[in-house]
């Protein structure tokens, strides 16, 4: 975890940040200016990313285990999480072992259970090559570029010419920050997630959990979104239409819906 221990000591609340699979801390760069003054920020690294050598696997429980930990010495403090995808899950996660008295969070198209399973195994399986035809390759890299403009807006952006330009825009200004799913680093971040379910006898936390999610997200449908905020106990779930997986990146403004989650200002 990335953050400094006096910053902690002295802040009037404390935020926490868990990126998804593939996903630097920088990804949360657009969420930095939703951070009330005064209060304290800690980033959670992934293994290979951020300085982090690529020699564990990230494993849920124990992810929100450590940040629990750490936490849970500010017992007096607000707590505000923000997650992407497999930080979302991390997160939620980690609220359940909070005993504070104001915990929020703001999970962005959150992974659910078992990663999806066989459903979004079959989805990314389908979308993965649909996007080698469209490259004519079968280089990773070409067919990720495909796959993203899927992971941003969904298979009916494919047939938007406005949203395929969109994305477009969006790879070149984004492009550089891309890490790609090579190496041993996709099981690193995902293998786990793959296996993971809420522990049994899981009851939902006192933590007020909202999420937020794309109508046209390709790697965990709406319907399971809605299925596993159910089971988490969220207060609601806000959809925003014609977005994919990757939300802050399509519509970064979901940060302002998430500024207001937290500071108690109607949606």
């Amino acid at each position: 975890m990335l953050y400094s221990g006096s910053e902690l000591d002295a802040a009037s609340a404390i935020y926490v940040m868990v990126p998804g699979a593939l996903t630097p801390v920088s990804f949360f760069d657009p969420a930095k200016r939703i951070v009330e003054e005064g209060a304290a920020t800690i980033f959670y690294r992934l293994p290979g990313l951020d300085g982090l050598p690529l020699d564990h696997q990230v494993e849920v429980e124990s992810a929100a285990d450590n940040i629990a930990g750490l936490l849970n010495a500010y017992p007096d403090k607000p707590i505000k999480l923000i997650g992407y995808s497999l930080g979302g899950a991390i997160l939620i996660s980690t609220a359940s072992r909070l005993q504070h008295k104001n915990v929020k969070v703001a999970a962005i198209s959150t992974a659910v259970e078992h990663g999806g399973g066989y459903e979004t195994t079959l989805r990314a399986m389908a979308d993965l090559t649909g996007a080698a035809i469209r490259a004519a390759s079968f280089d990773r890299r070409q067919v990720w570029r495909e796959y993203y403009r899927t992971l941003l807006f969904g298979r009916a952006g494919l047939k938007d010419k406005d949203r395929r330009q969109q994305a477009d825009e969006i790879w070149r200004q984004e492009k550089t920050r891309i890490v790609y799913p090579e190496g041993d680093m996709p099981d690193a971040h995902s293998k786990n997630l793959r296996r993971w379910s809420l522990p049994e006898g899981y009851a939902a936390p006192s933590a007020r959990i909202r999420i937020y999610a794309g109508a046209e997200d390709p790697v965990f449908s709406t319907a399971q979104t809605h299925k596993f905020a159910d089971k988490i106990g969220a207060e609601r779930v806000v959809i925003y239409e014609g977005h994919g997986h990757l939300l802050p990146i399509s519509k970064p403004d979901v940060y302002d819906d998430v500024a207001a989650f937290f500071e108690d200002v109607p949606l």
